[in-house]
């Protein structure tokens, strides 16, 4: 099928089927073409139109630019009108033009017929209206009397009352109309549009020169600028300042002295100073907590509470018995020494676990992670409570079996075997028990997250079988 040589509408072929769908669409297109509105986008300020777009609208509104913009339309004949009304402010004017030929500008703030020949993009400009004869007949709307001199006699279709032009008056809404009135209260204005303040709240204002550090002051009968004295001293930024009575500053009063003031009618120190305590100390017997005589009296109780036996040996706390507070060592799980500094003990982590049957060579008996950090002891020995870590079998081997302790850090996949480091080993000869030792005899320190694992010899013993296994270290 073939198209419009201008707008591209399907022309329709002879014993056409589904003419219908071909008219209707373009009577679609036609609309489009002298009716339909598209909003233009920019990318930096510069658009190019398709075909389609081009053909199927009438009316190109540019969005905002953020400078002057470019156009770019297909060099097909027709009219159209480009919306530049959006780019007023800041002024942005759009160049519209075919990718060769002659471009027209439409100029921000302004709307514009537009044609293309097929070559160039050109406006239209409009003749202006020679010869015309003024206005004439009744005016109406805002407007009273006849043209060509009408007046204006209403304003947004509000009536104009009585506007004489009164020096220092403004056009005033009453509730039906516009009238002129003399400003009045607390502020005047003058004839060339100045506004001055002559009262607060209905008082007058007397002299304002505003010297610095002054404020507003009412005498009666009005407002006043006057200078801040007396007890308080205010500076230009507003910051007030409390004259000086009392040069002895200072903290006044010990554990042998009290402190004497000397205050003035509004209120204020006007001098202090430290006075000597004197007179005998105290005598007679003493009560409460305390026991024996005055002035050296004893401390008996703890808020009533009698004091048992309190020698000070070191690291000892007073504890409570249920009756009385005496001096005590510091047992079981956590000490204390003189300094106050406490020590928990550390609690055991055991690891435990059984293979039954025959091992198998390189076989993995144990895998566990551990959820704390744990140390265990030089060779697996004895840990804080007194255990250690054991391995038997109730067969014994037939050689010499030597079974690998190794350990993955947390952060590794326990999956991969190149993961794990060697750290210890449990060694079976000819008795039933195992021997362990650890990498270089010494600690082997595991953080929380740490794989430890357990590994058959890589050579199967024939004989060593039901192998269980305890490690034990602190946490």
């Amino acid at each position: 099928m073939t198209g419009t040589p201008n707008l591209n509408i399907t022309e329709l072929t002879t014993n056409q089927n589904g003419k219908t769908v071909t008219i209707n669409n373009g009577f679609v297109k036609i609309d489009g073409a002298t009716q339909g509105l598209l909003v233009v986008s920019f990318t930096a300020n510069a658009r190019t139109l398709t075909a389609d777009e081009y053909t199927s609208h009438v009316c190109f509104v540019a969005s905002y630019l953020s400078a002057s913009g470019t156009l770019t339309v297909p060099l097909t004949e027709r009219l159209f009108v480009v919306d530049n009304t959006y780019n007023v402010s800041p002024v942005q004017d759009l160049v519209v033009g075919g990718a060769t030929g002659a471009i027209a500008t439409v100029s921000g703030g302004t709307v514009s017929l537009l044609y293309c020949d097929g070559v160039d993009v050109k406006s239209f400009t409009a003749a202006a209206v020679s010869g015309g004869a003024s206005p004439t007949g009744s005016a109406g709307g805002d407007l009273g009397g006849t043209y060509p001199n009408p007046s204006v006699a209403k304003i947004n279709g509000v009536n104009l009352g009585v506007v004489t032009a009164t020096a220092g008056s403004l056009l005033i809404a009453n509730g039906s109309s516009w009238v002129s009135a003399a400003m009045s209260g607390d502020a005047l204005i003058a004839s060339g549009g100045s506004l001055t303040v002559a009262k607060i709240n209905g008082q007058p204002l007397a002299s304002t020169t505003p010297t610095t550090g002054n404020a507003l002051i009412a005498n009666g009968s009005s407002w006043a600028s006057v200078g801040i004295s007396g007890d308080l001293a205010i500076a230009s930024t507003g910051s007030a300042t409390l004259p000086t009575v009392n040069s002895n500053v200072g903290s006044f009063g010990d554990g042998t002295h009290v402190t004497a003031l000397t205050v003035d009618g509004k209120g204020r120190v006007t001098a202090a100073s430290s006075v000597a305590i004197t007179g005998a100390a105290p005598s007679g017997s003493a009560s409460g907590d305390l026991s024996g005589n005055f002035p050296s009296p004893t401390v008996a109780k703890i808020n009533g509470v009698n004091l048992g036996v309190v020698t000070a040996t070191s690291g000892n706390a007073l504890i409570a018995n249920g009756s009385s507070w005496v001096s005590v060592a510091l047992s079981g799980d956590v000490t204390i020494n003189s300094g106050g500094t406490a020590t928990v003990a550390r609690q055991p982590y055991t690891v435990a676990g059984f293979v039954p049957g025959t091992l198998t060579a390189s076989q993995v008996m144990l895998l566990h992670e551990l959820p704390v950090a744990v140390t265990f002891p030089a060779n697996f020995g004895a840990s804080t409570n007194g255990g250690s870590s054991k391995s038997g079998s109730n067969t014994n081997s037939t050689g010499t079996a030597t079974l690998t302790i190794d350990k993955c850090p947390a952060a590794s996949d326990p999956t991969s075997g190149g993961n794990f480091s060697n750290v210890g080993s449990i060694v079976f000869s000819t008795g039933h028990a195992g021997t362990f030792s650890s990498s270089g005899g010494s600690t082997v320190a595991c953080a929380a997250g740490d794989f430890l694992r357990i590994v058959a010899p890589g050579t199967a013993d024939a004989t060593l079988a039901n192998v269980f296994m305890t490690l034990v270290g602190n946490r």
